[in-house]
């Protein structure tokens, strides 16, 4: 009985170190399976020459040493496959272990921001950007009217249609005449065949008769007279 109370347990190791330590038995067995595996072959050698020198118990007794070494082989083996899955599951839980610190750390964070922006700052500052914007569209169509008297714009049009169709007469009146051409369609030309080349015979001039005392008298008082 523990006059005492209950005994204070040792705080438990770093994973780093227990990872360490786990590290440093492996290589020892590892050295340990060097060893014994010379050993077994050395067993094995001594053997076969037992065996060929006739010398039977010799042999036998080498053999079971070979069984002797193999089966620590198989014990360092199974030792070295636990030591590594241990190794393992402990870079594993330290891996979790930082993740968790990490995530413990952003979840901090994000609280910390939750609490410094609620729903209701978040909410006051979106109606005054509203009412920012709806103030700036009133200043903008205010800014947009027009300016001056107003205008009546069916008397504008109207205007416009009555110079529209004077610049148009205007534009009829000064452009050039473009004389029409009556276009005949040429009638296809028949060939003929061939024939022997005609003979164009000249006019002959016509021979003027000698005039008479009179027409010469009429021709020259014709004359005097201008006709």
């Amino acid at each position: 009985m523990n006059l005492f109370g209950k005994k204070k347990q040792a705080p438990a190791p770093k994973l780093g170190d227990s990872i360490q330590t786990l590290r440093e038995a492996q290589a020892n067995l590892e050295k340990r399976e060097e060893h014994l595996q010379k050993l077994m072959n050395q067993a094995l050698v001594e053997a076969k020459k037992k065996s060929k020198a006739k010398d039977k118990r010799g042999a036998l007794f080498q053999l079971k040493r070979k069984k002797m070494y193999e089966k620590q082989l198989d014990q360092i083996f199974a030792k070295k496959t636990n030591i590594e899955m241990q190794v393992m599951a402990l870079e594993n839980a330290a891996n979790n272990k930082e993740v968790l610190s990490a995530m413990r750390v952003g979840a901090s964070a994000l609280s910390k921001a939750v609490i410094d922006t609620n729903v209701e700052k978040v909410d006051d500052v979106m109606d005054e950007i509203n009412e920012a914007m709806a103030l700036a569209d009133e200043f903008g169509e205010a800014m947009a009217q027009s300016i001056g008297p107003a205008m009546d714009e069916d008397e504008l049009n109207s205007e416009l249609a009555e110079m529209e169709s004077e610049l148009m007469d205007e534009e009829l009146i000064s452009a050039p005449a473009v004389p029409v051409k009556a276009v005949s369609s040429p009638e296809p030309a028949i060939k003929e065949p061939d024939a022997a080349p005609k003979v164009v015979s000249k006019p002959s001039k016509a021979v003027e008769k000698p005039l008479s005392k009179e027409d010469e008298e009429l021709r020259e008082l014709e004359m005097q007279m201008g006709m």
